[in-house]
């Protein structure tokens, strides 16, 4: 048999030299001679073997690395190549358990064998390889790795001896006895050298670790002093609104943590909740985490006892129990009784109920009782919750709330602001406020230089700082002990709980928050050895335990613990956990795989694992449509395209990226607009994979998207060339729903370059596919239709079959149950409305359509609500806020890339200039409005007819005259006799030599 390799499982190749402290130990076998002497040599093979053997699995199982075997030597070095905290410590228990087993191996005479072992820390450049195969080492200079050597050479038989350094950075759990200067060869030694006895018969806890956690709020006392203010004034009946901003580790959490001391000195409820990144995706998971604590603040309660106190306190808050408290419980998961009545509201309805119940609970409680709403990493909350949270503020006037969360830079709060709103953002802190919170968390005071230094490194960041000083205040005796960074920092105190370090590296690959029963599952350790592993995490700070929730339930102190933790992991590591944790969650805990399959697939991608990541995010996507979550299905969307990017070529993937290129198209009109750059790739590839696979259904599909983004980004000749594209598509496909977009599509692009005529014979050839209900079920397409038939009409002069059309748009508005319908009917109601010069019926209408589309998301849809609104409000007199909402739905227009419809929106906005007295103005954007798209020529005699009657105004009757002439020859040759009967009654009073 081969003696063990040693590093044989480790490369080092790549590592290049460095200065780190390290703790070498040399072990030797006592009278290996004489013994030799005495047996076969085959039997002394045997017992060598045995014991490198028994040396290296007390190695091993220490995290040590043997560097060489020399005979019965053994070499090892703890703290590379992972820097680690308690190295010494680590040694020390290696030694003790080669002691206390090499003399239990046996021999042929029953003679028990005898070590004598050295430790010693210090110094040490450490890194090259040296030597060849099996005699391959890395090369350690230094002191230590001599002194451990005179000190493993001075020990007694079946003694570990240990220099000064190495006790005192161990110190507990172990029992030593001081020897005294020993005289080594080539070494003078000032500090005693001690002997290590054994474990301690009780382990000491605590200290400096668990004080550090509550230790007090240094620098912030302005910031404390805004938040009283804040609070203070939610006393009159209005909600306060204050942000706590700042980057990582700045200590927005522990000001919140204070917050919540000097708050708690008078009666309030104090609800908390939070984002984090692995459930960012999740609709409503940060209101739910804090409604289950708000049910259940220890975690102990049954569902049956859970349930009970739902009610109760959905009672006392005068809500109805019966229709609130089954929509609560299915959020927190809180089982039903059998006997009560299914849930029956489904899809959009069913949220927006939901979302009244939340709203509604919340704001009544904040009514009777003081109440503070704190939301932890915003940044990370779901979209859902975040729309929710903008609901809440949006009655702050009227209800009493302070609502204050933490945010890092960049975020942006989607709620407009308005009073009693404010935003703190924490700087750093100052030399002398570093000082004074290295001093309260190391316990102690530091030398001088080492507080420099500290002061330098930490660089005002309170996190560094508290970081900082608690390895310092550990242990001071070598500067080196300090990292030079944050990361370095944080890979030692993630080392420091020793085995149960792999624990925190396990969890760190569930999220910032972790299950107690999931964490089990996926380490595979037995009930006791886990809860031994989750004490010494908690012993240590690097987590602490959540209460409120159904089972046990932990989180990182900070998410940049988890992030270093995450990081230490191999990368193959890092995919075997995370295929173990996708695979225990579909088969242990089902129910989240199935109502949050974002979990799963965030997993199945971190296992390399793209097949059935791509299913999972796709499920995920499927179901935020479902629930009307858009923001969420576009995300997930976007994660399954790029788990695409690892398939091989093949007719399998080109229809499964077929059908979700088809998915998020239809996503992307509504998040981001038929026009943006996202939604016409997402369409022309997946047109391309359409004609490429053959399937006609699809090919529809596809041409018909390509259309809607090119008539919405105004560019109407490809739009007609599409349309004629679609039409023998849609006879060969012989359905309604095809049939009816064909002529849908010729119809809205004939009409939008002038051509009304082939519009409307393009509508009358449709009637009969538009009246199926088939046709109806295809989103927009009422609105789209009858909506763009009914302008048609208006601008050939016929108003009351416009009147006709546009009525059966607005009556689907009343009895559609999709938000984008809802949206997009009232969007056409209020284009007609203001066409027509009805502009109370206009306002309503645009009213409507912005509060919707603005509530779930369709930008779309905001933009041009808000030009229809501007314009209903010049109707009505209000030109200043008219002028002020045209020109913002103008801008939004362009961040969605819409460009239909702008001749028309300019001209408008023309007038509304024109009727603040700013006439040149209005010439110039009657300029740009007819230079915008020449293609667009439906609404240019109405632009040609305003800018000349600006031009008469100014004195110039000869442009005046010139336009106004243009205006009249379009009009009638396009047809449109309404624009023809405007500009012809505009240019009368010009002159009787004007000829029409």
């Amino acid at each position: 048999m081969n003696a063990p390799n040693p590093g044989a499982e480790r490369d080092h190749a790549s590592l290049a030299a460095q200065r780190r402290q390290l703790t070498i130990l040399f072990c030797d076998m006592v009278g290996s001679t004489p013994l030799s002497a005495r047996l076969d040599p085959e039997d002394m093979h045997d017992i060598i073997r045995a014991y490198l053997s028994c040396c290296t699995d007390a190695i091993d199982e220490c995290d040590g690395f043997v560097a060489r075997y020399m005979g019965d030597g053994v070499l090892a070095y703890f703290g590379y190549p992972t820097a680690r905290e308690d190295a010494p410590r680590l040694a020390i228990h290696a030694a003790l358990r080669i002691r206390e087993r090499v003399p239990r191996i046996p021999t042929p005479h029953g003679e028990p064998l005898a070590v004598r072992i050295g430790i010693a820390t210090g110094v040490v450049v450490v890194g090259h390889l040296i030597g060849e195969g099996l005699a391959r080492e890395l090369s350690v200079v230094g002191e230590a790795p001599n002194l451990a050597a005179r000190l493993q050479s001075a020990a007694a038989a079946n003694t570990v001896l240990v220099s000064n350094a190495t006790r005192r950075l161990a110190e507990t759990p172990f029992q030593f006895r001081e020897i005294g200067a020993l005289a080594l060869k080539g070494l003078t030694l000032q500090e005693p050298i001690w002997e290590a006895m054994g474990l301690e018969t009780t382990t000491r806890r605590g200290g400096a670790d668990q004080a550090a956690s509550t230790s007090p709020v240094v620098g912030r006392a302005d910031e404390m002093r805004l938040v009283a203010e804040s609070w203070a004034a939610r006393r009159s009946g209005h909600g306060q609104i204050v942000g706590l901003v700042g980057e990582p580790g700045i200590g927005k959490s522990r000001l919140l943590r204070e917050v919540h001391r000097d708050i708690a000195r008078e009666p309030h409820l104090w609800l908390a909740g939070g984002g984090a990144q692995i459930f960012n995706n999740t609709p409503f998971h940060a209101i739910a985490e804090m409604i289950r604590a708000r049910v259940d603040p220890t975690g102990r309660l049954t569902p049956r006892e859970r349930l009970t106190r739902l009610e109760r306190l959905l009672e006392i808050t005068g809500l109805d129990v019966a229709e609130s408290a089954p929509l609560i419980a299915e959020l927190i998961g809180i089982e039903t009784p059998d006997n009560q009545p299914p849930i029956t509201l489904a899809g959009d309805a069913r949220r927006e109920r939901l979302m009244s119940v939340l709203i509604d609970w919340l704001a009544r409680g904040a009514q009777k009782w003081p109440t503070v709403l704190a939301i932890e990493d915003i940044q990370w909350v779901d979209p859902s919750t975040l729309e929710l949270l903008a609901q809440l503020v949006g009655r702050a006037t009227t209800t009493p709330f302070l609502m204050i969360y933490t945010a890092r830079p960049g975020f942006t709060a989607p709620w407009p602001d308005g009073p009693g709103q404010r935003q703190i953002v924490l700087s750093r802190l100052d030399a002398a406020e570093v000082q004074r919170m290295i001093s309260l968390t190391a316990g102690r005071d530091l030398p001088r230089d080492v507080l420099e230094r500290v002061i330098a490194r930490a660089d005002g960041v309170p996190l560094f700082v508290e970081e900082l000083a608690r390895l310092i205040g550990r242990d001071s005796a070598s500067d080196q002990l300090i990292p030079a960074t944050l990361s370095d920092l944080l890979a030692a105190r993630l080392d420091q709980p020793g085995p149960a370090r792999e624990l925190a590296r396990i969890a760190s690959v569930l999220g910032g928050e972790f299950g107690g029963g999931l964490l089990r599952a996926v380490s595979g350790l037995d009930p006791a050895d886990m809860m031994s592993g989750l004490e010494r995490l908690l012993t240590s700070n690097l987590i602490v335990e959540k209460a409120g929730s159904a089972e046990p339930t932990y989180a990182f102190r900070h998410a940049l613990i988890q992030e270093a933790a995450y990081g230490s992991l191999l990368k193959s590591q890092r995919r075997s956990l995370h295929q173990q944790t996708a695979r225990v969650i579909a088969s242990k805990f089902p129910h989240v795989a199935s109502a949050s399959p974002e979990i799963i697939a965030h997993h199945w991608a971190g296992a390399g694992e793209p097949a059935l990541a791509f299913d999972a995010w796709r499920d995920a996507g499927r179901l935020a449509v479902e629930r009307k979550a858009y923001a969420e299905a576009q995300r997930f969307h976007d994660l399954a395209a790029a788990m695409l990017e690892e398939f091989a070529p093949s007719p399998s993937r080109d229809e499964q990226e077929l059908a979700l290129r088809t998915d998020q198209a239809g996503v992307l009109q509504i998040t981001l607009g038929y026009s943006a750059p996202a939604t016409v790739r997402a369409t022309e590839r997946a047109r391309a994979l359409a004609e490429k696979g053959g399937d006609l259904k699809q090919q529809c599909a596809q041409v018909a998207a390509m259309w809607m983004a090119a008539s919405s980004g105004g560019d109407y000749r490809t739009a007609i060339k599409l349309a004629d594209q679609f039409l023998p598509l849609a006879h060969a496909a012989g359905t309604p729903e095809e049939l009816g977009g064909a002529h849908m599509m010729l119809m809205t692009s004939c009409y939008r370059t002038g051509d009304l005529r082939s519009a409307e014979e393009a509508f009358i050839r449709g009637r009969a596919h538009f009246a199926s209900p088939l046709f109806h079920q295809r989103p927009g397409a009422v609105a789209q239709t009858f909506g763009n038939a009914a302008l048609l009409a208006w601008l050939m002069g016929d108003s009351r079959e416009a009147d006709r059309r546009i009525a059966l748009v607005t009556e689907h508005a009343l009895v559609a149950d999709n938000p984008y319908e809802q949206a997009f009917d009232r969007h056409m109601g209020a284009m007609m409305a203001v066409l027509m010069s009805r502009p109370e019926q206009g306002e309503r209408w645009a009213r409507e359509a912005l509060a919707i589309s603005t509530e779930i998301g369709f930008p779309q849809f905001v933009a041009i609500s808000r030009v229809l609104l501007g314009r209903a409000e010049t109707q009505l007199g209000r030109p200043i806020s008219g002028l002020a909402g045209l020109q913002e739905g103008l801008a939004l227009t362009e961040g969605v890339h819409s460009r239909n419809g702008r001749t028309m929106y300019k001209t408008w906005l023309a007038e509304a200039q024109a009727a603040c007295d700013l006439i040149d103005d209005a010439v110039e954007t009657l300029d740009e409005a007819l230079s915008l798209n020449p293609q667009e020529r439906f609404f240019r005699p109405e632009g040609l007819r305003l800018r000349g009657y600006f031009k008469g105004l100014r004195g110039d009757i000869e442009g005046a005259i010139a336009d106004g002439l243009e205006a009249v020859k379009l009009a009638k040759s396009i047809g449109a006799r309404t624009l023809h009967e405007r500009a012809a009654a505009t240019l009368a009073p010009l002159g009787d030599g004007v000829t029409l």
